[in-house]
């Protein structure tokens, strides 16, 4: 099943959901420390559990600007697939892949584009339709 992130009439299609699971995932497992949503409660809380109002798409967009510069300094390029279940199985090592040099370019979406990029075009796309929903 495909996911995809839709403000008033725009929509902006990112793959199958369990990417988005392991972006979220991935995030949380090397960048909190204390779990799920302690660093990022608008990414990892809020907008992954279905809604986001408008209100708080600014902090959305200043958290995912803040993750993605600090993935910069993550020498690795093991994404976690399920945070929920770290069998060995559940970490997926890209080394074999040349495209995927880093965590930040691991994640990309059906047109080739960065996860990264999609959601900051849609929150940022959502700014200009004040009072909306995200879903």
């Amino acid at each position: 099943m495909a996911i995809g992130f839709k403000i008033d009439f725009l929509s902006y299609q990112a793959k199958h959901r369990d990417l988005f699971h392991s972006f979220c995932s991935t995030i949380s497992y090397y960048l909190e420390p204390r779990g799920w949503g302690t660093e990022f409660p608008y990414l990892l809380i809020h907008f992954y559990n279905g809604k986001l109002d408008w209100i708080d798409v600014s902090k959305l967009i200043g958290e995912l600007k803040d993750i993605r510069e600090r993935l910069k300094y993550i020498q690795t390029t093991d994404i976690i697939l399920d945070i929920e279940d770290l069998s060995e199985g559940e970490l997926l090592r890209k080394r074999e892949c040349s495209n995927y040099c880093d965590l930040l370019n691991s994640f990309l979406v059906n047109d080739g584009r960065n996860l990264f990029d999609v959601l900051l075009t849609a929150l940022e796309n959502s700014l200009i339709e004040t009072d909306k929903e995200i879903a």
